[in-house]
């Protein structure tokens, strides 16, 4: 018979991956999502300048996305865990 803590864990074991899985995806879409060959058109530290004046906004939206990715599977490994862990104790 299965046991009501045995469903629990499979529940967050569950819940845990699929957060995994939308954190990967929202990370290899945001990996494909900008063209990075701007770098290699730059030439002088004039243009360089110019291009990453230009770019800021855009890069202080990447960190922001990553840093919130990286939360996601934090707490997506985090909720794994605890399932593996309940259905070890069972």
């Amino acid at each position: 018979m299965i046991e009501k803590r045995d469903i629990i864990g499979w529940i967050l074991i569950a819940v845990g991956l699929v957060i995994l899985g939308i954190s990967f995806i929202l990370a290899y879409s945001l990996y494909n999502a900008y063209d990075y060959e701007w770098f290699i058109e730059v030439i002088s530290a004039e243009e360089l300048l110019k291009a990453v004046t230009n770019v800021l906004p855009a890069l202080i939206f990447i960190v922001y996305k990553v840093v919130a990715i990286a939360i996601m599977v934090w707490i997506g490994s985090i909720i794994t865990a605890r399932g593996i862990d309940i259905l070890r104790k069972s």
